[in-house]
């Protein structure tokens, strides 16, 4: 059943005159002071087994105490009074490794988030770098995925290198530093102060000559890319991003359609009526000889060879071709079979003639 107040009032009282009195523990009395901070009172048969044995502290009640210094240390962090808050964070430490052993102490979270706490201050402090690195080693042994003990014991040995009396030294702490900045950024990837402290070690790096190493930033293991080329640049109207447009773009595309060079094609006839040279120059280029259609051949004698072969088209085929070429909505209507060019020129002219 749990006690009345009163109960609890008196209880309180005689705890307090047992400390004036000197019988309670000096541990049980800072424990009593933390459960009073916040506002909690020890069960019944907790103080009367503390009174039947004043020397017992088991690590509940050391974790208890040691939690009420971390939480002081950090207030003193945080007002910048690190001398202060690295005394907490020792006293923290002791009180942990006298209940649980110092082997087993880094195994707990609380005793991970003191060393770490005490790293950070010790850093703060300008002291010994050797220390900071121990604790973070103690905290990757018991939690090796630890983004922030990879990251101080990273910035400890980066203090450490630039301490070094001898070249050789500063450059395998800042071996060290870098691989595990290196580390601490594959793990949390976001962090832009972490990529900052890991490229600032590469700087460092570089500057004593470990280009070479393969030991610059994060990603010194990708294969250096090329260049991006220049943009294209269009040689008719100056613009970036194609090579041709207007008339040259049309000439090269037919050129290149006809297998017959730029030069040959973009030779415009002299008049309207004129057919031009391409017509002997390609069949010149095909092999095909003189004929019909050789130079200075009309459309209306490749017509009439067409039509000598057995070329000519029947009425319902000739309406066929008006009206695909005077379609100007999808769908356009399907011709039975495939003509010849100049037949539907021709066939192109004489509607124009009809309408004019």
């Amino acid at each position: 059943p749990s006690l009345s107040q009163e109960q609890r009032a008196r209880g309180i009282g005689a705890d307090a005159a047992r400390g004036r009195e000197g019988l309670w523990p000096p541990a049980s009395a800072r424990k009593e002071a933390a459960f009073r901070a916040r506002g909690g009172h020890r069960p019944l048969k907790e103080r009367m087994a503390s009174e039947a044995n004043p020397a017992h502290d088991g690590p509940g009640e050391a974790e208890g105490e040691a939690e009420v210094l971390r939480s002081q240390g950090n207030d003193h962090f945080k007002a910048q009074r690190h001398e202060e808050a690295a005394e907490c964070y020792r006293q923290a430490l002791r009180l942990l490794n006298d209940s649980v052993g110092a082997a087993s102490a880094p195994l707990t979270p609380l005793g991970q988030a003191v060393r770490l706490n005490l790293a950070a201050c010790l850093q703060r402090l300008g002291a010994d770098p050797e220390e900071s690195v121990q604790l973070c080693s103690e905290v990757l042994a018991a939690d090796p995925l630890s983004a922030k003990a990879f990251f101080r014991r990273g910035l400890a040995q980066r203090d450490a290198a630039r301490a070094a009396a001898d070249a050789a030294s500063k450059r395998d702490a800042l071996v060290a530093a870098r691989r595990d900045l290196r580390e601490a950024a594959r793990l949390e990837p976001s962090d832009r102060q972490l990529r900052a402290q890991l490229d600032e070690v590469a700087d460092e790096l570089k500057a004593l000559g470990g280009a070479g190493l393969g030991l610059g930033g994060l990603y010194d293991d990708r294969e250096i890319q090329e260049p991006p080329p220049p943009p294209v640049v269009c040689s008719n109207c100056g613009r970036e991003g194609h090579p041709l447009c207007g008339r040259a773009l049309w000439v090269a595309q037919r050129a290149a359609w006809l297998g017959m060079p730029v030069s040959e094609v973009d030779r415009d006839p002299p008049s309207f009526e004129d057919d031009g040279t391409l017509r002997a120059a390609i069949r010149a280029a095909r092999g095909e000889g003189t004929g019909p259609g050789e130079s200075g051949a009309s459309d209306s004698d490749a017509l009439a060879d067409l039509e000598a072969d057995g070329e000519s088209l029947s009425e319902t085929e000739y309406e066929m071709l008006e009206d695909c070429l005077c379609a100007i909505d999808r769908p356009y209507p399907q011709l039975k079979r495939k003509l010849a060019l100049p037949r539907a020129v021709r066939c192109a002219e004489q509607l124009w003639d009809e309408v004019g």
